[in-house]
């Protein structure tokens, strides 16, 4: 398993060595619950903080997608706003909101998509940091993993 490791690892060198200045998208995960907890979440319910160490625009490269996905055995619809802030003294709050309606899971239990026009910022600077927070919720959800896609 090292031996593969390595071997990755000196490839994405080769590969950042041969195409300088290529975007390298960058997944932000925000997870909120436990799959099979059974306890349920609510509105309001917040993922952890997430510092993130480097800069980029959500969103990017077009054409990325972002994905929401229920836990297993989970069913409903839900609705999650996220907030920003600069790296510092004070976590994010409601007042820190960067995006309007937010991004939902109307039907099924995933969805995916590429329209980001929701988020009135999308530009992170190295050490922002941001929370993920249930605005709405309906069924039976104890778990919920959202990945933003942002890249250079």
């Amino acid at each position: 398993m090292k031996k593969i490791l390595l071997i990755a690892l000196a490839c994405s060198c080769f590969l950042f060595a041969q195409n300088p200045g290529v975007s390298i998208p960058h997944g932000l995960v925000f997870a909120i619950g436990s799959p099979g907890s059974g306890t349920a979440l609510t509105t309001s319910s917040q993922s952890a903080t997430l510092t993130i160490p480097f800069g980029c625009t959500i969103g990017s490269p077009a054409p990325s997608r972002y994905s929401i996905a229920l836990g297993a055995g989970d069913s409903g619809t839900l609705t999650v706003k996220f907030w920003k802030i600069a790296g510092g003294t004070a976590i994010p709050t409601v007042t820190n909101v960067i995006n309007t309606s937010g991004l939902s899971l109307a039907t099924g239990t995933a969805v995916q998509s590429s329209t980001f026009s929701d988020f009135t910022a999308t530009t992170v600077t190295a050490n922002d940091m941001m929370i993920m927070n249930i605005t709405a919720i309906s069924g039976t959800i104890d778990s919920v993993l959202v990945v933003l896609p942002c890249g250079s």
